[in-house]
């Protein structure tokens, strides 16, 4: 054999033994795949590469589902190819059977409608109602309880600020189907009463939605005239009713006093929100003072920029250490309270009653004693900050040989709830969620926080722009060229 020939049979048999070694590592890898994928498949391991983690569940929901001590059951009603058609019903439908995967008490059964027509009337209350194709229904095995949700209880729906036309930019899923097992599992669900009769404001549709999505039902309480058809309601004094008292114009009557008087001091539970310019109301005004509490007139302004946003009325709130604002960190928590009211607390209160601020302003804020000045600095007449824009009173005793706790929470702005003042953000939703959560003891949120559907952007200044072109357009490419440049000559002169 010459030379040459031996060379060419080493180099073949080199090349026969990488080849034979890349063929044997290729069936490796595709064995190793094929067994993953099924043991996947055998355990229902599935992983979730949503951006957002769609189909994934949060602390909370897994707390909730960890707790269940009764089965539930899901029905998603499908007429034939319709949990597979558009955009929604698969996504939905999805969610719900990933959804039962994180708890052996939930069982999810698809139902057909059409061959089965006398399933849904169990869940109807007139035999002319129907369910909507595409609807969950979720209902506790041990139970009549049930709730019924509708492919918009799993979606956000916004208006575009631009267009005026309504877009869907939030995926509320997890929110709606825990609040859901929540609700059809839980033996009382809290109610909020709203007082009528003395032009109150009221919770806005987007609100109430928000509440009810939390498990709040939601009323009206006329303590002087009920409404036609209704019994007068009977105001009884427990850890899930609450009476809101949200910006009264007019006074209540000496029987209302004592009524809602007679309700707290059994134990009841009061969340009242009031204006800056709230009129001289003496009885409604005496059953703050009960509590310790009792409000400024006059418009409080900031002057700390961190406390206010464009406009010195439209105020940053600092928080207060207590279990309603335990969660309110982050970007994401922050509220804005147009025009709020300065709440004070009474030196003569009783002192069984312990007061806790919740929400207060910087040590710069003031009141105005001119509420025509647009002066941003103290002048003659104006109060000095610092103010509390947020109290909570509470106040155990014994009645009836066991112990009962009264707590009321004042909070000095009505607006900043409603979504049509402007000035709603995330952190509003879920201050007042926490704090409704509290007066009905359930310290640990209800509120799930929806996942966004809509891409972020990130806002880009010019200054921006023109660094970055500069970077990419002239650095990164003179850098590249250099070293080209340096690795030339090295190899020129070897």
């Amino acid at each position: 054999m010459s030379k040459l020939d031996f060379k060419n049979a080493v180099k073949r048999n080199k090349n026969l033994r990488f080849g034979g070694y890349a063929t044997i590592v290729t069936i490796v890898v595709l064995v190793v795949l094929v067994v993953v994928n099924v043991l996947f498949q055998q355990l229902k391991i599935t992983i979730d590469l949503t951006p957002n983690k769609l189909y994934s569940v949060g602390e909370k929901t897994t707390e909730i589902l960890d707790g269940l001590t009764q089965d539930v059951n899901i029905y998603g009603i499908y007429s034939p190819g319709t949990d597979e058609q558009g955009d929604y019903n698969p996504q939905v439908k999805r969610f719900v059977t990933s959804y039962v995967e994180n708890s052996s008490r939930l069982h999810y059964t698809q139902i057909d409608p059409l061959a089965n027509p006398t399933f849904t009337k169990q869940f109807t209350s007139d035999t002319t109602d129907s369910i909507s194709n595409g609807s969950i229904i979720v209902q506790a095995a041990d139970s009549e309880s049930f709730k019924i949700l509708t492919l918009s209880d799993f979606y956000t729906v916004s208006t575009n600020s631009s267009t005026g036309s309504s877009e869907v930019t939030a995926f509320s899923a997890e929110e709606a189907l825990t609040s859901a097992v929540q609700y059809v599992t839980s033996e009382n669900n809290p109610i909020i009463y709203q007082l009528t009769g003395h032009s109150e404001a009221e919770l806005d549709s987007t609100m109430t939605s928000y509440l009810k999505k939390s498990n709040f039902d939601v009323s009206s309480l006329d303590l002087i005239r009920p409404a036609e058809g209704e019994d007068a309601v009977t105001l009884e004094a427990n850890n899930y009713t609450i009476v809101m008292i949200n910006n009264p114009q007019s006074d209540l009557t000496d029987n209302e006093y004592e009524i809602l008087l007679d309700y707290m001091e059994k134990g009841g539970r009061m969340l009242v929100l009031v204006e800056s310019d709230l009129p001289s109301l003496p009885n409604f005004e005496k059953l703050l003072t009960r509590f310790g509490i009792s409000v400024e007139r006059g418009s409080v302004w900031e002057t700390s920029a961190r406390n206010y946003y464009m406009y010195p009325n439209l105020v940053i709130p600092n928080y207060g250490d207590h279990d309603i604002t335990s969660d309110m960190t982050g970007a994401n928590s922050y509220l804005l309270m147009l025009n709020p009211a300065a709440l004070t607390v009474s030196e003569d209160r009783n002192r069984a009653t312990t007061i806790t601020p919740i929400m207060t302003t910087s040590d710069d804020a003031l009141i105005k004693g001119d509420p025509e000045s647009t002066v941003l600095a103290y002048e003659e007449g104006d109060t000095k900050g610092p103010f509390t824009l947020g109290l909570v009173a509470e106040e155990q005793k014994s009645l009836d040989n066991s112990v009962v706790t009264a707590k009321m929470v004042v909070l000095g702005s009505s607006s900043f709830i409603e979504r049509n003042s402007g000035t709603m953000l995330q952190g509003n939703y879920t201050m007042f969620i926490n704090v409704c959560d509290y007066l009905q003891d359930e310290v640990s949120s209800l509120y799930i926080s929806s996942k966004s559907l809509v891409e972020d952007t990130v806002p880009v200044t010019t200054r921006t722009i023109i660094t970055g072109g500069a970077v990419f357009v002239i650095l990164i490419p003179l850098a590249v060229l250099a070293c080209g440049l340096v690795v030339y000559l090295r190899r020129k002169h070897l």
